[in-house]
């Protein structure tokens, strides 16, 4: 937490500590910047999965806009919902950003039931921010599976919610093309 919003921990009760929360420590100026960042990533990703898709099948992919805002804009708390990002040849898709090559990361557990409510399916883009992104594509089954079985944790870094370790080396991943 910054030295200068220290004074909203007595401030924010209610609707105003669930928007104190999801700042995670962040200023409001900086917690926009990564949302806009994020979102504008998003939309690199699923740009360059069409273009692999187009490789792979010789045909192209139809991509809508899902979701509350793919602007990214900043929304109110209350505005802020679980919809998957993108509609994809009539299929929800959430995009999910690792920046690092990591053996292993984190997803929210309560954001993975939700895709699994929405019959989504997540695009994991792994090393983002290294020469050498690669992609899986986690399906309603897979998401199934590492909620049963994945290991749980809870944080402090993300909310106090509770995460599931995801490992690299149990799916399959492709190259994102640039």
């Amino acid at each position: 937490m910054k030295v200068k919003d220290s004074h909203l921990i007595e401030k924010h009760k209610g609707r105003d500590k669930q928007e104190y929360r999801r700042l995670s420590g962040r200023t409001y100026e900086q917690f926009k910047k990564d949302i806009e960042k994020g979102h504008r990533d998003e939309r690199k990703i699923i740009e360059r999965y069409a273009k692999f898709y187009k490789v792979k099948t010789g045909r192209d992919l139809h991509i809508i806009d899902n979701g509350v805002d793919n602007t990214g804009e900043f929304l109110d708390v209350s505005k802020v919902k679980d919809d998957a990002d993108f509609v994809v040849n009539g299929k929800l898709m959430e995009v999910k950003i690792i920046k690092d090559d990591l053996f292993q990361f984190r997803l929210k557990l309560n954001l993975l039931k939700s895709y699994i409510k929405q019959d989504a399916n997540v695009l994991v883009v792994l090393g983002w921010e290294t020469d050498t992104p690669k992609f899986t594509i986690l399906n309603k089954e897979k998401l199934q599976h590492i909620v049963k079985f994945g290991k749980k944790y809870v944080s402090g870094d993300w909310e106090g919610k509770p995460t599931v370790v995801i490992y690299r080396n149990s799916y399959e991943w492709s190259y994102l093309p640039f």
